[in-house]
């Protein structure tokens, strides 16, 4: 018997061997082998990940600028 899956478009019932739904027309999409699809997904959150440490480095970074001229200040008033 042949494996089976809901189409994506009109939800009736097709063989996976089809490359178009014999129902509405729409073509099937091939689904990923499920360590292509991990890999994808943990690219994806690979790079949400460093875009979060690039944007706190920058917040540092603008933090660090902010009291590097906050003590500059002070230190000129005391000499």
């Amino acid at each position: 018997m042949d494996e089976v899956k809901f189409c994506d478009d009109c939800s009736k019932l097709i063989s996976t061997e089809y490359n178009y739904c014999p129902w509405c027309g729409k073509k099937r999409e091939r689904s990923m082998d499920l360590p292509s699809l991990l890999e994808q997904a943990m690219g994806s959150l690979e790079k949400i990940q460093m875009e979060d440490r690039l944007d706190n480095l920058a917040k540092l970074e603008d933090s660090l600028d902010s009291l590097e001229g906050e003590i500059n200040a002070f230190l000129s008033k005391t000499r």
